[in-house]
Formats: structure tokens, C-alpha cells, sequence
């Protein structure tokens, strides 16, 4: 073999490795988003189940309304007057806080959880300015339908004062008024309902189905 035929079969692999080098590259998906998912529903839609299921299903942090309440004792005892009825601190505008407070503790580069969050307009506006800015992507809004009588029969036996009657009731009331003005307001957010009076299988089939079809 002459050395310039050496030399051209050379540059031949050359170009070869160049192209495949090349459709690889225009091939390749482009890296994946940061996936948010935001759960939200009456006390006892079953939010807690469908988080635990999303963050095995994705490999997801869960930041948890309840969870945040617990870890942080002083902040809420803060928002609480004497002789004064207490505030559900899930509904107080602290949560704004203790959320952003916790963005900063955990990785983010894959997305988050949030359950049970937000609750009311202003926690959803505190969110949306958060998308605007940049600082979060837009998120995929999951709604965990369940018929108030369900709910109660749900919470029947719960050892939480706070889902004893008449608190729970107060509490459905709230959050069918909050979720009443985040619909006014927030017309075309993408609220993706999933029928939570269904077994806890099926529900997450559900919620899979529509997190992969709009990631």
C-alpha cells in the first residue's frame, strides 16, 4: 500500500468518525428538565401516598406542607395569637417562607415535589412569581379529586385533633374557597384533575400517565 493511499484511507476514517460523531450529537435527546410537580387536594385526597409513589416513580425530594409544619415548631408558633383561634398554618402566608427556606437545603437539579402546597391564592402567587423569575420551571399541577364525604369517611379515625369535626369541615370549606379563587385568577393554569376515589394503584397509574404525557 502507497503512502498515499495510506494517507487517503486515513482521512476516510477521519471523516467517517466525524459523521457518526455528528448523528450522534443530533440524535442525542436534549437533557432533561427540571421536573416539578405540585399535588394538591382536600385533607385525606390521599397527597401523602401520591408523593411517596412520585418520588420513587421519579427520583424526586417531596417538600411537604405537613412535614414543614412539624420542622419548624418556633415559625409556627409565631403566626399563633393568644386567645385567638388557631390558624391553620397550611393556609398562613409563613409557608412561603418555610417553602423557600427548604428550596435551598435540598438538590434541585432533577425537580421537586411539592405536596399539599400551594394552598391558597397568595402561596399560589408567592409560586408563580417564583416560575416567572426564572427560578423555577413551569410546573405540572396535579389535583387530587375526592368527594367531601369520602374525605370525612377517610378521616373518620384519624388521631389528628385537626381532622376532628367542626375543624374539618372548616378545613374543606377553605380549601374549596382557595382552590374557587385560584381558578379565578389563574384561569389557564393547567390544572390536570385526577379522580382520587379510585384504589391508590390506579391513582398513581393515572398520575403517571399524565406526568410523562406533559413532561
Amino acid at each position: 500500500m502507497t503512502v498515499m493511499l495510506q494517507m487517503q484511507m486515513h482521512r476516510r476514517l477521519i471523516y467517517l468518525a466525524i459523521l457518526l460523531i455528528s448523528a450522534l450529537a443530533w440524535s442525542a435527546p436534549p437533557p432533561a428538565k427540571p421536573l416539578v410537580l405540585i399535588l394538591i387536594g382536600a385533607p385525606g385526597s390521599g397527597k401523602n401516598t401520591q408523593s411517596a409513589f412520585l418520588e420513587k416513580e421519579f427520583g424526586l425530594p417531596i417538600i411537604s406542607a405537613d412535614q414543614l409544619v412539624k420542622d419548624n415548631p418556633q415559625a409556627i408558633a409565631s403566626i399563633q395569637t393568644i386567645g385567638m383561634p388557631a390558624i391553620d398554618p397550611r393556609q398562613d402566608m409563613i409557608m412561603n417562607q418555610l417553602v423557600q427556606a427548604k428550596l435551598k437545603t435540598i438538590d434541585t437539579s432533577k425537580g421537586f415535589i411539592l405536596d399539599g402546597f400551594p394552598a391558597t391564592k397568595a402561596q399560589a402567587d408567592f409560586l408563580a412569581n417564583l416560575s416567572q423569575q426564572g427560578q423555577l420551571p413551569a410546573p405540572i399541577i396535579l389535583q387530587l379529586d375526592v368527594p367531601d364525604a369520602v374525605v370525612k369517611k377517610r378521616l373518620a379515625n384519624s388521631s389528628n385533633p385537626n381532622d376532628r369535626e367542626p375543624l374539618l369541615d372548616q378545613a374543606i370549606a377553605d380549601y374549596h374557597r382557595e382552590m374557587n379563587f385560584i381558578g379565578l385568577y389563574y384561569p389557564k393554569a393547567n390544572i390536570k384533575q385526577v379522580n382520587g376515589n379510585q384504589t391508590p394503584t390506579k391513582v398513581s397509574q393515572d398520575i403517571r400517565a399524565i406526568v410523562q404525557a406533559n413532561r
